[in-house]
């Protein structure tokens, strides 16, 4: 099947805050694809950029461009006041990028976020916790790198104190003690950059997924149709994405199964039939939906359900 679409970096959407983000603007952009008759969207890399500021330059191959939060969604979440973001200094040319004084503001806007929610305790919670365990193969390197690269004033790797720069442990352990808060500030950051790409990505998803099920369903109107979401059913599928987006309420009524929960390797257990991990569910949709509780799908032993 012949598609098309278009290549926008998500620094080139229009916004308010000096560059493109994650904010409603991205999200119309998804809406107009929609209504152009276009099913794909491609983007360059997300990654954070370093001198030049090329998305093909990046710090981490894994981290998110701390930019790209969207600084709007951190206000409603409590952790910014809107005249912060308002009153700060990105330049004054609407068209084009002053990456000048989005470094020298972005940064402390977004430090700014990072102390409300050490205060609002967020970094206790267990979706913060979550994140941290299941990026820890690559996010606690990176974070130390970033810290150490600040701690000297942006040189590179290769002009830091031999004893970092040859990662011996006993400097890795100091510069874990002396630079622990500002680890946990680009911790953070990646708990905000991957929350809001996921949400987005998703959003843009169930665009071109909504037709996909709906033709499935006319076709074959007796067969079950399954889903793996990865999402929680009842925090993320129906708390957050059903009532805010119709794609998600479309999708919803034509879906029998789903699999829900991320899938995590710790739990995995090959005895389970149509699932990966112990966390996982199989949920019959419908009949979720008409009891207001989470009801099992027919397909599994008894003795599993209970265990779960």
């Amino acid at each position: 099947m012949r598609q098309s679409g278009i290549l926008m970096p998500v620094s080139a959407l229009p916004g308010a805050y000096g560059i493109g983000s994650f904010s409603k603007e991205a999200y119309k952009f998804v809406d107009w694809l929609q209504k152009s008759g276009q099913s794909l969207w491609q983007i360059l890399p997300l990654g954070p950029t370093s001198y030049g500021d090329s998305p093909y330059q990046s710090f981490s191959t894994f981290a998110g461009n701390p930019y790209f939060i969207d600084l709007e969604t951190l206000a409603r979440e409590g952790l910014l006041e809107d005249d912060t973001c308002r009153q700060a200094d990105f330049g004054n040319n609407p068209n084009q990028i002053d990456y000048g004084k989005l470094y020298q503001n972005r940064f402390r806007i977004l430090k700014l976020a990072y102390e409300h929610a050490k205060e609002q305790q967020l970094l206790n919670s267990s979706d913060y916790m979550d994140f941290l365990n299941e990026q820890n193969e690559w996010l606690t390197d990176y974070a130390l790198y970033m810290s150490v690269k600040d701690h000297f004033h942006g040189a590179g790797w290769n002009l830091w104190e031999e004893d970092i720069r040859l990662r011996r442990p006993d400097a890795i352990s100091h510069y874990q003690d002396l630079l622990t808060d500002q680890i946990h500030f680009y911790q953070f950051l990646q708990y905000e950059f991957y929350k809001q790409w996921k949400m987005l990505k998703e959003y843009a998803n169930q665009k071109g997924l909504v037709s996909l099920v709906k033709q499935v369903k006319e076709k074959f109107p007796n067969k079950t149709i399954w889903c793996y979401t990865g999402f929680d059913f009842e925090k993320d599928v129906m708390g957050k994405m059903y009532p805010n987006w119709k794609e998600t309420r479309e999708i919803i009524n034509d879906i029998d199964v789903i699999v829900d929960g991320k899938f995590e390797l710790e739990k995995k257990n090959p005895s389970l039939k149509f699932r990966g991990s112990e966390n996982q569910r199989l949920i019959d949709v419908q009949k979720s939906i008409k009891a207001n509780k989470i009801v099992w799908a027919d397909v599994e032993d008894e003795e599993i359900k209970k265990a779960n």
